[in-house]
């Protein structure tokens, strides 16, 4: 029997840029969340059922427990860019990242900001 192709998987060509940029460590890394360290799974900021596309800018490499606290608690992963509402861009909003605000571009970079999520 035939494997299902499952749907609307992320391009490999995005999740290995997504991946590369985690360089094998979660990216988020918060005590809060119960963090383990390592990079095990994407997470699309805005989510796919708020309309989040797989796009470099929308996903993060993170740990289980990382992936697990942030859809637990959404008020505060609003907060932190972790989570981007359906009506803005990820690629303008920034997300706490290991501690660090930045705006995440297109190519698997990393740009400071000082500009707070919920500012955008």
């Amino acid at each position: 029997m035939a494997r299902k192709k499952k749907k609307n998987r992320v391009p490999k060509e995005i999740a290995q840029i997504v991946v590369d940029r985690a360089d094998g460590m979660c990216e988020i890394m918060s005590r809060e969340t119960g963090c383990n360290g390592q990079a095990q799974q994407l997470h699309h900021r805005q989510l796919r059922s708020q309309g989040g596309k797989h796009d470099v800018e929308n996903m993060i490499h993170i740990c289980e427990p990382c992936h697990h606290w942030a859809h637990m608690h959404p008020d505060v992963a609003y907060t932190k860019g972790w989570i981007v509402k359906s009506t803005k861009d990820p690629s303008s909003v920034p997300v706490e990242r290991r501690g660090k605000l930045v705006l995440l571009t297109e190519h698997g970079g990393l740009e400071n900001t000082a500009i707070e999520p919920l500012d955008v």
